[in-house]
């Protein structure tokens, strides 16, 4: 099993931000992944449980990784699918050096390390039987996807 490691500001395991698509597609491919679809600025692998999306100069802008059986996603060696949402929610913004953040199961993003998390719920608990609060996804994004989140958030409100 391969291991995926959260790194703020680089990237996730052989997936690097700032990275061409055809350099994402052949890294991603010689680690065992080879591109499964691809639609528009996104592309698709692990049975879609990768995703990766571009920017308009078709450089990685975002990762997002869901929980699957072929890898073990990590974040400063916490298993992000392995333990419950409060407790990933809460390491990562205890690193995150932005100020206090609440705990909320649809999702956010940690300005400082952009770092998301999306969606706590039991339905994603794979690997315990669907016993815990989970994570439906992680994501890793760059400065050119935490301002489009911030601009669509200023929309919302």
């Amino acid at each position: 099993m391969i291991e995926l490691k959260i790194i703020p500001h680089v990237g996730i395991g052989p997936i690097r931000l700032g990275r061409s698509r055809a350099e994402t597609r052949d890294n991603l491919s010689e680690a065992g992944f080879p591109l499964q679809n691809s639609r528009g600025r996104m592309d698709y692998f692990c049975e879609h449980f990768i995703q990766v999306e571009y920017d308009d100069d078709e450089l990685v802008h975002f990762i997002g990784i869901a929980c699957h059986r072929a890898y073990l996603l990590t974040y400063e060696g916490i298993n992000v699918f392995g333990v419950p949402a409060p407790q990933v929610f809460a390491e990562i913004a205890a690193r995150d050096g932005s100020g206090v953040h609440e705990y909320d199961d649809a999702g956010l993003v940690f300005p400082n390390q952009i770092v998301t998390l999306w969606e706590a719920d039991e339905q994603y608990d794979r690997l315990g039987g669907e016993q815990r609060v989970i994570w439906g996804q992680a994501g890793l994004g760059n400065r050119k996807y935490l301002d489009a989140i911030n601009r669509i958030q200023r929309r919302g409100s």
